[in-house]
């Protein structure tokens, strides 16, 4: 990333997906940002197609927001 009004900085990531039914994820948000509150990030999902096309998706992720603490989230997609 290249703003105008900070330094520059990168987001970096990963996702290791076991038979398409299993994953995990890790990452980190502005890498070398000189004031950067953000930090690692990590994840897991799961997803399963049942006969007849009827696929579902959960996924979970937790992000480090420095003094905000952290933020969790939950994902449910249905896909028909």
């Amino acid at each position: 990333m290249h703003p105008i009004n900070n330094t520059e900085s990168m987001n970096l990531g990963f996702e290791y997906g076991f038979k398409e039914l299993f994953f995990l994820r890790g990452g980190y948000r502005n890498l070398f940002l000189r004031d950067g509150e953000e930090g690692p990030t990590f994840g897991a999902g799961f997803s399963h197609r049942f006969p007849g096309g009827f696929q579902i998706n959960i996924d979970y992720a937790y992000a480090d927001f420095g003094r905000l603490e952290n933020a969790q989230r939950f994902s449910l997609g249905l896909r028909f």
